[in-house]
């Protein structure tokens, strides 16, 4: 048994080495997961792209970031935990940011993940709420799955977050 490597992800991949990679490894965690990402990570973006993140390469980092919201979605909402599993994933170029600044229209991580959350913590004293999406990925419907679906340098939705007010859901 390897300590590093999940198992049933090694004993079911020839190449066990692509467990070490979300893609791969995602489909054999029990464990409900909430995942937030850019889809225009700058430390991504210059180390694996090879790119600066400027507008001279606008067209190889759009691509990028597609192909990186199709495996997101795929590996988080289309496993056998996909009711369980919660994805964020927004579209401001950034490596890292602040929990409850980064927003998807009015919803920022934190209120996604309290959105999440919520029925797992109330389950024993509320019915299930269940927030219905149907993606255009994989046409499930009660995922979790928050998408910003924005070019590369989109302004309108990254410079500023006007719509950043307090937001308490009804339960």
């Amino acid at each position: 048994m390897n300590p590093v490597l999940n198992s049933n992800c090694a004993e079911n991949n020839s190449n066990k080495t692509k467990c070490l990679f979300p893609e791969h490894l995602i489909p054999y965690i029990q464990t409900p997961l909430f995942v937030t990402q850019t889809r225009f990570d700058t430390w991504q973006i210059i180390n694996i792209l090879g790119v600066e993140p400027n507008a001279t390469y606008t067209s190889q980092i759009n691509g990028f970031g597609n192909i990186l919201s199709e495996r997101a979605t795929h590996s988080i909402l289309s496993s056998d935990s996909k009711l369980k599993n919660a994805l964020f994933l927004e579209s401001c170029a950034h490596h890292t940011n602040g929990y409850a600044s980064t927003y998807i229209g009015d919803i920022n991580i934190a209120n996604a993940f309290y959105l999440w959350y919520s029925p797992f913590l109330f389950a024993n004293q509320l019915p299930l709420i269940i927030m219905v999406v149907v993606d255009r990925y994989t046409n499930l419907t009660a995922t979790r799955f928050w998408f910003q679906e924005a070019p590369f340098e989109c302004k309108s939705c990254c410079s500023n977050y006007p719509n950043a007010s307090s937001f308490t859901p009804n339960l």
